[in-house]
């Protein structure tokens, strides 16, 4: 079985990080989708309800994990 989790890194206006990972991620993503749905959130201060003001994107990866159920 294989999953991927789409994590993306966002900075705030202290310079502090924030992580939203997206598990299950079963449809393609490129670069332009992320980055065009992150300006998105970015813009409407969704993220903000986690008590930073989120300025900008700093990363994004896409993770493909195998597992291998044995019993």
């Amino acid at each position: 079985m294989n999953t991927k989790t789409l994590d993306i890194i966002f900075d705030t206006v202290e310079q502090k990080p924030v992580r939203l990972s997206l598990p299950k991620i079963e449809h393609n993503v490129t670069k332009e989708l992320v980055v065009t749905e992150a300006d998105k959130m970015i813009k409407s201060n969704v993220l903000s309800l986690l008590g930073a003001q989120v300025i900008q994107v700093k990363t994004a990866q896409l993770t493909d994990k195998t597992v291998t159920v044995l019993f």
